[in-house]
């Protein structure tokens, strides 16, 4: 083998020094490479369940939402019910509250009669054919006292009834306004669950 000369010594100590050089290099890249691929593979399953997190948050909101509606539309069909009863009542309460004045005002035209014809006997004592028309005319008058108090009871439980309505649908009002609440923020949540899934 033919011996090289002296003074290509330092050329190839350079050249082989700077090989050295590169390949350390190369090999430092290979390494950064190797540990910025390992950081990406972490953050990348990081993200996937963060994300797959935030899926089902969206889901679970979405469900929320629907949820929501569903009460939302039970508490305005309750609602409606209730305004329906509620003017039903208030007709046939005026309907019995008109009753119950015709009634006084019979009540008290009966009453006048009775007195009247009571007196009328008291003072000329006519005879079989005024007692009898009197015991008819007390009859009629006990049974108009009887109707009255009658019609009076079912006036005040018709009463009590149109306010026990009142009170149901005031809370059912109150339960819709919760609901509106509800609603409104479930559909914030469903809003940025969307944005967050996208």
């Amino acid at each position: 083998m033919a011996e090289l000369p002296a003074s290509d010594l330092p050329s190839m100590v350079h050249g082989a020094l700077k090989v050295i050089d590169q390949v350390t290099a190369f090999v430092k890249a290979m390494n950064d490479l190797m540990e910025r691929h390992e950081d990406l593979q972490l953050r990348y399953g990081r993200l996937e369940r963060e994300h797959e997190e935030v899926r089902q948050q969206y889901q679970e909101a979405c469900q929320r939402h629907e949820e929501v509606r569903q009460r939302h539309e039970e508490a305005c069909q309750r609602e409606e019910a209730a305004r329906r009863e509620a003017e039903e009542t208030a007709e046939s309460l005026a309907k019995l509250r008109l009753a119950h004045e015709a009634l006084i005002v019979e009540h008290e035209v009966g009453r006048g009669a009775f007195q009247k014809l009571q007196a009328e006997q008291d003072a000329n004592h006519e005879g079989e054919d005024t007692a009898e028309a009197l015991a008819e005319l007390r009859s009629a008058y006990e049974a108009l006292i009887v109707e009255h108090e009658v019609s009076t009871r079912a006036l005040h439980q018709l009463q009590e009834e149109h306010e026990a309505l009142l009170e149901g649908r005031r809370q059912i009002m109150e339960e819709l306004g919760t609901v509106m609440n509800l609603l409104r923020t479930s559909a914030g949540s469903v809003a940025l669950g969307a944005s967050a899934a996208g």
